[in-house]
């Protein structure tokens, strides 16, 4: 009786024993199985951290794009549409002439637009206006202006307009409509009052596609 007792009390150990390894066992999964959803929601909240970092970055992206198209607006001349329909090239807010910086009295004049720099040279496809603009001293203001085709030596456009004189720079604007595509070459000068010399003090070549 005493050895049959002893027996029941080990196989009942041994019994609860197992049960007792199979809920730990049990328990560790549903430990698990419960973490998953806090792992696959801290996932999400990543992704969507790095959708909004991503989408953050576009809108500075485009910012920046923006501020630099904007600055490149103000370096390239503006090719416009007139009232009478017209496409003219105009020029652009950096273009605009500084006469009252110019503290030279002899007589001379420059042009600011169009100019050798990068992006002003092309007026497009004739027929275009285009406008010029500069700083000039001369005599009684009188400024004088060709405008040659390719290498023609006679100029295709004379005519004069009106800037500052007795030392004193002020600016002058002309426009002329070009119609034959090719490069174009304007030259602004005077003639000297008592030689009667012509005196050339800037110019610049452009092309009409």
């Amino acid at each position: 009786m005493q050895l049959a007792a002893t027996t029941d009390r080990v196989r009942r150990g041994v019994l609860l024993g197992a049960l007792a390894l199979l809920l730990a066992a049990c328990g560790g999964d549903a430990d698990d199985a419960a973490a998953e959803p806090d792992g696959e929601q801290a996932e999400a909240t990543d992704n969507g951290d790095d959708g909004e970092s991503s989408s953050d970055d576009a809108t500075n992206g485009a910012s920046d794009e923006d501020e630099d198209a904007d600055e490149a607006q103000d370096l390239i001349p503006a090719e416009v549409t007139d009232e009478d329909g017209m496409a003219t090239m105009r020029p652009p807010a950096d273009a605009e002439p500084d006469c009252d910086s110019i503290d030279q009295l002899e007589p001379g004049a420059s042009l600011s637009f169009p100019t050798d720099d990068a992006g002003m040279l092309d007026a497009g496809p004739g027929p275009v206006r285009v406008e010029f603009v500069g700083c000039s001293n001369t005599f009684e203001a009188n400024l004088v202006y060709d405008a040659f085709h390719a290498s023609d030596t006679s100029p295709t456009i004379t005519d004069f307009t009106m800037g500052g004189s007795m030392g004193d720079w002020s600016a002058f604007s002309f426009e002329e409509m070009f119609w034959t595509p090719g490069q174009w070459t304007v030259v602004v000068y005077e003639d000297d009052a008592a030689t009667g010399d012509r005196q050339e003090y800037d110019q610049v070549t452009f092309s009409i596609d």
